[in-house]
């Protein structure tokens, strides 16, 4: 399970992420990144109703915390990140998530994400 201290939760912290962070795309998810407060990285999930029902969101984001937890490393200290994930998790196992999660931090982490303007 993710520990609190690297959890965001706040409304506001997920506005400003979307709004003035970094964005990587994959199959299963978006990543938004952006600058952070606290010395830990913090990590929130987001779900639309539209991938499904509660039962099927709710395993979706727990399956999400599980692979951010066994990949804490790659995060970086001082950054928020936002994964919103798409209707291309569903039959995808806790394995594959967690390659597509390591194959966009490490996108990120080499510069090839796009930057968004702030709004």
């Amino acid at each position: 399970m993710l520990p609190a201290q690297y959890r965001l939760k706040a409304k506001g912290d997920f506005r400003r992420v979307y709004n003035r962070g970094q964005v990587k795309a994959c199959g299963a998810f978006i990543l938004y990144v952006g600058s952070g407060k606290n010395k830990n990285c913090r990590i929130g999930f987001s779900v639309s109703k539209k991938v499904g029902n509660a039962v099927t969101r709710n395993r979706l984001k727990r399956l999400f915390r599980h692979s951010a937890y066994a990949l804490i490393g790659k995060f970086q200290p001082r950054k928020n990140y936002v994964f919103v994930i798409r209707n291309g998790a569903k039959p995808l196992n806790q394995e594959q998530i967690k390659e597509q999660m390591d194959w966009a931090l490490s996108a990120l982490h080499e510069g090839s994400v796009q930057e968004r303007a702030g709004k």
